[in-house]
């Protein structure tokens, strides 16, 4: 497993997802992808139109040292938006989860926020930063996610509307991909944490188990096929 965060990323910060992951035998890898935490501020290392290519590197990474490894992402707030992007992009991805993540790469509506995404990728010049925005978008017709997914949303969430997040699975046939709402969650329901870090990591569980792996290759090969 590979989790993250989004504009104000920290590895460290979602050591509880680790733990639970790893109590149900998945091994998890917490990264600081271009942009974030310590890649951005020690390694100089910047978000792009081209994000998606650093996170598949730490794909890279897994399989070089473990070859044969079922691999998921979990992406959290803004990073949801990056896994989902990652796995339409990445095939070697075999269950994605978004959680609190927006379809579209927006401008926050927060001052505090806008500065932490101008810091992601390393301007404040608009022409820049538009470009990444148009690149950096989720669209399930023209390119659906390739692998069972689950979506967190939020119902209590300031910066991602209801039901927006439906978009992640347009296209997405598989019989494990699902919405998981609370009702009264926060952004990325930090509020539910213990109980959100469950669900998911059961899910994860069942998702790339070795029995569901060649069912989830066939239709991956015939949804690749397909489109």
């Amino acid at each position: 497993m590979i989790v993250f965060g989004g504009m104000s990323g920290w590895s460290t910060a979602y050591r509880s997802m680790a733990e639970a992951l790893c109590r149900r035998g998945l091994d998890c890898l917490l990264v600081d992808g271009p942009g974030q935490g310590e890649s951005r501020l020690e390694g100089a290392f910047f978000a792009d139109a081209d994000v998606t290519s650093g996170f598949s590197r730490f794909v890279n990474c897994i399989q070089e040292r473990t070859p044969g490894q079922r691999m998921g992402l979990w992406g959290n707030s803004y990073g949801g938006l990056l896994a989902a992007l990652t796995a339409t992009r990445d095939h070697r991805i075999e269950a994605c989860c978004v959680n609190g993540g927006p379809v579209l790469t927006e401008l926050p509506p927060f001052r505090t926020a806008q500065e932490q995404f101008a810091a992601m990728f390393g301007t404040s010049e608009p022409a820049a930063l538009t470009k990444s925005r148009t690149a950096l978008a989720f669209d399930g017709k023209r390119a659906p996610l390739a692998c069972p997914t689950l979506v967190l949303e939020d119902g209590a969430d300031p910066l991602v509307p209801l039901g927006t997040q439906r978009g992640f699975l347009v296209g997405n046939r598989y019989s494990l991909s699902r919405v998981q709402t609370c009702s009264d969650g926060e952004h990325t329901i930090y509020n539910h944490s213990a109980e959100r870090n469950a669900l998911a990591a059961d899910w994860f569980a069942e998702a790339l188990a070795p029995a569901a792996r060649l069912c989830h290759r066939e239709k991956r090969n015939a949804q690749i096929a397909h489109f």
